[in-house]
């Protein structure tokens, strides 16, 4: 058996969202179950919008934009 200077890897990290399993339709399914529940009228266009961002900043965008008293947190929650 040869040594080698190399590093043994201890992690390996794999992004498979999309790839072996595409959540998107959940995601957007509990997306608009939210926006119902808040009456926040979310247009498709909008929604596409958030592609990409996090669950935080879109809640943190949506009061925002709607001038909610509630907390991010309260959005996520739900």
């Amino acid at each position: 058996m040869q040594k080698t200077d190399k590093m043994p890897l201890k992690v390996a990290l794999f992004d498979m969202d999309g790839v072996i399993v595409d959540a998107e339709p959940l995601h957007r399914k509990a997306y608009f179950e939210m926006f119902d529940h808040f009456e926040l009228p979310v247009s498709e266009s909008y929604y596409n919008s958030f592609t990409g961002k996090t669950t935080l900043k879109v809640c943190q965008e949506l009061i925002q934009q709607y001038n909610l008293s509630h907390e991010p947190q309260t959005l996520i929650d739900k």
